[in-house]
């Protein structure tokens, strides 16, 4: 990046600023349907491939705008996305892992940034060995005991809170207003989404 001279607060700064890249008013953008499409296709859940959803999608200044077919089809993605990876189980492994990591780092005085910069593989590979028994007991878990993992509907103490409580609720745009202004499916889709959200706890049984 320092090659092109491209500061990275610069970029973060665009990306929380509202724009056709981060979408406006409630309004589906660019960077937010890039992952979609993007996790979706890696999970082998995108019907429909990226070449042709793309001819039939438009920027605005507000964001993403299609035809309502099309528009129905992007908030199935987004809702398949959403169950995908704001899963109890998933939700609950992540709490696991930085668990692990916050145990690794109170005995391992690694400089943060450094950490940061760190491959997947990596972290995984120094967890597993960390000096911090119970970083290693989760680590080992998640990799060799995943069954041990359970979710608690209701929170008792034992375990790691984990909720969700925001989901993305953006949607595309169609003959210039919200989808759901067009669809009662674009709207079931919304519901769907809300309905994902939980309060709970993530236990590791003995």
């Amino acid at each position: 990046m320092q090659q092109y001279n491209i500061k990275p607060n610069k970029i973060i700064e665009i990306l929380n600023e509202p724009s056709v890249i981060t979408g406006k008013e409630n309004i589906l953008g660019i960077d937010h349907l890039d992952s979609f499409f993007r996790d979706t296709y890696m999970s082998g859940l995108l019907e429909t491939l990226p070449n042709y959803l793309l001819t039939q999608i438009k920027c605005t200044s507000k964001g993403i705008e299609t035809n309502k077919e099309t528009g129905q089809y992007l908030l199935q993605l987004i809702l398949t996305d959403h169950q995908l990876f704001l899963s109890p189980h998933m939700v609950g492994v992540d709490r696991l892992l930085a668990e692990s990591i916050k145990l690794h780092w109170k005995v391992d005085l690694i400089n943060r940034s450094e950490f940061a910069r760190l491959t997947d593989s990596d972290v995984v590979s120094i967890l597993k060995t960390s000096p911090s028994h119970e970083a290693k007991e989760i680590m080992n878990t998640l990799l060799f005991k995943p069954n041990k993992v359970r979710i608690n509907e209701v929170k008792t103490g034992i375990g790691y809170p984990i909720s969700i409580r925001k989901v993305y609720s953006k949607v595309p745009m169609c003959e210039g207003k919200p989808l759901t202004e067009h669809s009662n499916e674009a709207r079931d889709v919304l519901n769907c989404l809300y309905n994902l959200s939980f309060d709970k706890e993530v236990v590791i049984t003995s």
